[in-house]
């Protein structure tokens, strides 16, 4: 029947009016008096009234039907196996005009179980048309079943029926001409509007649902496709919108997931071209880059990432605070360990009350390092300095004076010593090659930093005061880096009160209750790194800075900078030594002294820029 339904709608719907009404179908030939059946109107929105009577018309193939001396039962029968809403409409079309020429004889009762087949059959092809979206049974059958018993409940239900159906057709019209326009959701006067119109005349309204999932199909599409061009927000629109149409379908659900894999792939395409980026030192493609993982991402970690990793790179270049660098030698073998120092900022010099305050340690001030810089994690070795001499002939200070200062046991003081070089320790020994180099003077370091810059290609120096006093500190502002008073045990090699010489000497001035094993130098790294992870800042050596000496801090560099005048014959010292008093151990404690000084006392370590000069 289903087959036949198709045949007999011609494959599709009736030519609709622009109003929304559809054609009446031919209407029968009625004897004059017949009470006239309603037939129901497309452009009625209420679907419970009772449509007006058709118009009078002449019916040719009706009249024939009378007039033929055919058998009825024989023109019925065939009629109603032809497989016809139309030829069934007609079967029962010809009985109606017929009824009542028999009363009740035979041809009467005959004439009604006729009628009976005609009718049901009649109401099967409507009830089918509509299963299916098609009103074209319906509007076929209904005239004869009207003429038949108008007053027939299931006839006036059918009626009513078919006037909600073609008002139905006119909303789903209608939101096909919305929909072209582009006038699909609006809030009102839309093709959705339309649609849920329809949906609430029938739920399950075939062609109501398939407009609906036709029109959220094509969200969901758009949704798809703008995830393609990484158009996220469009995308959710769309889902919006999709799931607006039809609640909670699988085919939203299923697209939503898709927009989700494809976001999650995209931010991850944003994530590895800043992660390259930034790999490569390039703080400046990467805030570029930014803005194409913002409009991927809604996860603010994502962009939390992007911005701490754009600012590691702009502070410390391809490096990371605290991490430890070291640079390749053109000639084979590696530079000094180096320590990326945080950027920030400090109080540098002593404050008004501290007790040993020169005028030298003020004004008090504060300095900021707009970018992180590396120091040297130890002071400079003689192994270290050995390499830079190796490989250039470089003559040092002492050996062009062939003296410099050591200790003298015998006295308990530091004197002059003829032959002692940078290769000799604090009594003018030969010293290991992880001894700090000592009996080298400020060009000596400073010689030592300019091989390293050519060597590595990178801007190897000799550090600022500031930066030493900053790195000394490490985040400290008491009196010594570890507090205000006494050092706690191995903390460096500073002056204590149990320390004994090998003569059995011991310091006159020193920390109270304090020992560290060692009466000289120890070897580099023999104690524990400060905060920054640095050896050696308040002990060991005393260190070569690049400042010239001034008498104060007045007009000092606020930016971190060594403070130089050209052709100064006197440079800074910074940190206590092996032999410093303790208040020469406080962490603003600054010395002065000829750049062609060498002793016992004095090394130096190297600083290296993070960034090229370019940068």
């Amino acid at each position: 029947m289903c087959l036949a339904l198709l045949a007999a709608c011609g494959g599709g719907e009736p030519a609709t009016a622009p109003d929304g009404a559809v054609p009446a179908a031919p209407q029968a030939v009625v004897p004059v008096g017949t009470p006239q059946p309603a037939t129901a109107d497309a452009a009625m929105p209420d679907a419970a009234v009772t449509p007006p009577d058709p118009p009078q018309a002449r019916d040719p193939e009706a009249e024939a039907d009378l007039a033929s001396t055919e058998s009825v039962a024989g023109r019925v029968d065939r009629w109603l196996d032809s497989g016809s809403p139309q030829q069934a409409a007609r079967a029962l079309r010809l009985l109606a005009n017929l009824r009542g020429r028999g009363g009740e004889s035979d041809d009467a009762l005959e004439l009604a179980e006729l009628a009976d087949r005609a009718r049901a059959q009649s109401i099967e092809w409507a009830t089918l048309g509509f299963a299916h979206g098609s009103i074209a049974p319906a509007q076929a059958v209904l005239p004869a079943l009207q003429l038949w018993d108008g007053a027939d409940p299931e006839v006036v239900a059918l009626a009513a029926r078919l006037a909600q159906a073609r008002r139905i057709d006119s909303l789903l019209m209608q939101a096909d001409a919305l929909r072209s326009q582009g006038r699909r959701l609006a809030p009102e006067d839309s093709a959705l509007a339309k649609l849920q119109e329809a949906r609430r005349l029938d739920p399950d309204h075939p062609r109501t649902r398939l407009a609906l999932e036709s029109l959220q199909g094509e969200l969901l599409d758009e949704a798809v496709a703008a995830a393609q061009r990484e158009a996220f927000s469009e995308a959710e629109e769309r889902l919006v919108e999709a799931s607006r149409v039809i609640p909670g379908t699988a085919a939203v659900q299923d697209s939503a997931a898709r927009v989700t894999e494809m976001r999650e792939r995209a931010i991850a395409r944003w994530r590895t071209r800043i992660a390259g980026a930034l790999a490569a030192g390039d703080a400046m493609t990467a805030t570029g880059l930014l803005a194409g993982l913002e409009s991927v991402s809604q996860d603010e970690r994502d962009m939390a990432w992007a911005r701490a990793g754009i600012e590691r790179v702009r502070l410390y270049g391809m490096h990371a605070p605290g991490r430890l660098l070291v640079d390749p030698l053109a000639d084979g073998g590696s530079g000094p360990g180096m320590v990326v120092i945080p950027a920030g900022g400090f109080q540098m010099g002593s404050p008004r009350g501290e007790p040993d305050r020169p005028a030298a340690e003020a004004p008090r001030h504060q300095v900021g390092f707009a970018r992180g810089f590396a120091l040297a994690r130890t002071e400079t070795t003689v192994a270290q300095f050995r390499a830079f001499v190796e490989a250039t002939g470089y003559r040092s200070s002492a050996e062009k004076a062939k003296r410099s200062t050591v200790y003298d046991e015998r006295s308990g003081a530091l004197i002059e010593k003829r032959g002692v070089t940078w290769r000799d320790d604090y009594v003018g020994h030969p010293a290991s090659g992880d001894q700090p180099v000592m009996h080298v003077s400020w060009s000596d370091a400073a010689a030592y930093a300019a091989w390293l810059a050519a060597q590595t290609g990178h801007g190897y120096r000799l550090p600022s005061e500031a930066e030493v006093e900053y790195a000394l500190r490490a985040g400290s502002t008491s009196r010594y880096p570890w507090g205000d008073d006494g050092p706690p045990p191995g903390v460096e090699n500073l002056t204590g009160a149990r320390d004994v010489s090998s003569s059995g000497r011991r310091w006159s001035n020193a920390f109270a209750g304090y020992g560290d094993g060692f009466w000289g130098p120890a070897p580099v790294a023999s104690f524990a790194v400060n905060a920054f992870g640095l050896s050696d800042m308040n002990g060991n050596l005393s260190e070569w800075v690049a400042d010239c000496w001034h008498e104060s801090y007045a007009r000092a560099p606020r930016d971190g900078s060594a403070w130089v005048n050209p052709g100064c014959r006197e440079r800074v010292i910074r940190g206590a030594s092996w032999a410093s008093a303790p208040d020469q151990a406080r962490s603003a404690f600054r010395l002065r002294a000829p750049t062609a000084t060498t002793s016992a006392r004095v090394g130096f370590r190297v600083a290296r820029e993070l960034f090229d000069a370019s940068e």
